[in-house]
């Protein structure tokens, strides 16, 4: 489930993605919004300055328009500028992201979260892929993830739904059922 949060930036990256589509520039836009997202990730002052909300909105534009002047489109700047406007610039990592699955759906493809208890061999990975890739009827991306915490086995996720065939829920599973065993039903006493 989406946090209020990534609702609202996916509101504004579903608008973002819109104009794109209609002036057919959504994948120059999502290079020149990664460009800006790279340009805030890597100077935290510039980062700080425009996630400040003491800082007024006219500031937050004239230096927005100064460190990318020539780096973004006009619809891409414009599209800054409404963030600045609407307080919503703080979102504007999640809304890239929700930009990028936009992208994403059109395309077809569908990233899967993996967690092993191990890395997988590019073997595994293939596999995983082509299995999840005939349910869905798409191209996967796995973004994967190592937790030794689940002992052994996969858990899947994609979008909200989980597939959770990991060591450790199934042990959770029989820890549960054992507990809920009444032993004087079994014959056994104290």
């Amino acid at each position: 489930m989406l946090s209020v949060a990534e609702r609202l930036a996916s509101k504004y990256a579903l608008a973002m993605f819109e104009i794109a589509t209609e002036q057919q520039t959504t994948d120059a836009s999502l290079v020149e919004l990664e460009k800006i997202l790279n340009i805030l990730k890597t100077n935290s002052e510039l980062e700080g300055f425009v996630n400040n909300p003491l800082v007024p909105k006219i500031s937050k534009k004239e230096v927005l328009k100064e460190v990318l002047a020539g780096e973004v489109s006009a619809v891409v700047m414009n599209f800054l500028f409404i963030l600045v406007d609407k307080n919503r610039i703080t979102l504007y990592e999640s809304i890239c992201k929700a930009y990028h699955g936009f992208i994403n759906k059109r395309d077809g493809i569908e990233e899967v979260k993996v967690t092993t208890a191990r890395p997988l061999d590019k073997t595994q990975e293939e596999h995983i892929k082509t299995r999840v890739g005939k349910m869905l009827n798409k191209n996967i991306i796995l973004n994967k993830r190592v937790d030794a915490r689940i002992m052994g086995g996969i858990i899947i996720q994609v979008g909200d739904k989980l597939i959770d065939g990991s060591i450790s829920r199934r042990l959770k599973n029989i820890e549960r059922s054992i507990k809920s065993i009444d032993i004087r039903e079994i014959g056994v006493t104290k």
